[in-house]
């Protein structure tokens, strides 16, 4: 049997956990709705930092010393 009071786990027991941080199933944060704006400049965000690192990665005259 595990000692509860002797585990390195950070985390507080379930009971004492602030509901708002749970997950979307428990209507944590992640269950609040997300203006579109915001989702949109994300993705866009996302897809200009894939591009940068594919060429980075493809493109010969551009790869680091190492």
């Amino acid at each position: 049997m595990i000692d509860k009071l002797h585990t390195n786990d950070p985390r507080p027991p379930a009971e004492d956990q602030d509901p708002g941080q749970g997950s979307k199933k428990d209507g944590g944060l992640a269950a609040e709705p997300v203006d579109p704006r915001i989702l949109t400049i994300a993705r866009a965000i996302g897809r200009l930092i894939a591009r940068e690192r594919f060429e980075e990665l493809t493109d010969p005259s551009r790869h680091k010393n190492r």
